[in-house]
């Protein structure tokens, strides 16, 4: 970085700007300069005395661009950073993390349960037999749906499956999900012995 660049970012006037921020600055943005480094925060990395890394001097470049309203220096940063980012080793996770934040299973889940409990509910004044095998074919979706958010979230964070409330509550629910069609499949097989159930009655 050159003499001039250090006076353009004037790093003093931009670290209480970062600090008050919020969040932002906490935010891990800068990347490892090689594979198996961690990333770093961004408050971090520019508090750090003597000359700061390339890929951070190209951040604060373009908070300094969004800060002075110059939006052609601004996306010029924007493109660099994006680009230095995708060359980081090892971003496959990060990849299917956007990914997955895209498809957004548990939205997607939730859709499938309001619906479900509608079918259910509708069921009770009449169409029985459509609308439980219309359910249960969604419940079937859902459930794979629900497996599959969770055991994306264990490979994103690397942890288990429960570290706080919402994540508990996502777990709880697919619990519960999981519990009711184990009773229901017992519930067909006992129905299936019975030897008083008459073939009319069969779904």
């Amino acid at each position: 970085m050159t003499r001039d660049d250090r006076n353009f970012l004037d790093l003093e006037s931009l670290l209480p700007t970062l600090a008050g921020s919020g969040p932002e600055g906490s935010l891990y943005l800068i990347p490892p300069a090689k594979a198996g480094d961690p990333w770093k925060p961004l408050m971090t990395v520019a508090s750090e005395s003597g000359e700061p890394p390339e890929i951070t001097a190209t951040f604060l470049k373009t908070v300094r661009a969004y800060a002075d309203e110059r939006p052609m220096d601004f996306n010029a940063g924007v493109a660099t950073y994006l680009s230095r980012v995708a060359s980081v080793p090892d971003t496959g996770s990060v990849s299917f993390e956007a990914g997955f934040n895209r498809f957004d299973p548990f939205y997607i889940c939730k859709i499938f349960y309001v619906c479900i409990f509608l079918l259910a509910f509708i069921s009770w004044l009449g169409w029985a037999k459509p609308l439980w095998r219309t359910g249960m074919a969604l419940v079937v979706l859902a459930i794979v749906v629900h497996t599959f958010g969770i055991i994306s979230r264990i490979y994103i964070s690397g942890r288990p499956p429960v570290t706080n409330l919402y994540s508990a509550a996502v777990f709880i629910g697919w619990g519960v999900v999981v519990f009711s069609i184990g009773m229901e499949a017992i519930s067909e097989m006992e129905s299936d012995w019975s030897p008083d159930r008459s073939p009319a009655s069969c779904r």
